[in-house]
């Protein structure tokens, strides 16, 4: 079932890259950003 295998890969990859953001997240607290869908980064203000 090569469909499947293709969305394990995606999935691994995508929980990879979700590991990789929460880390460097970790590594600086006071830049407070999220990651929009589509690779945009949001910058929040706290006023």
């Amino acid at each position: 079932m090569r469909t499947q295998e293709a969305l394990d890969l995606r999935a691994a990859e995508l929980v990879e890259q979700s590991r990789r953001v929460t880390a460097r997240a970790a590594e600086a607290p006071r830049d407070q950003w999220l990651t929009e869908p589509n690779r945009t980064h949001v910058i929040e203000s706290k006023e």
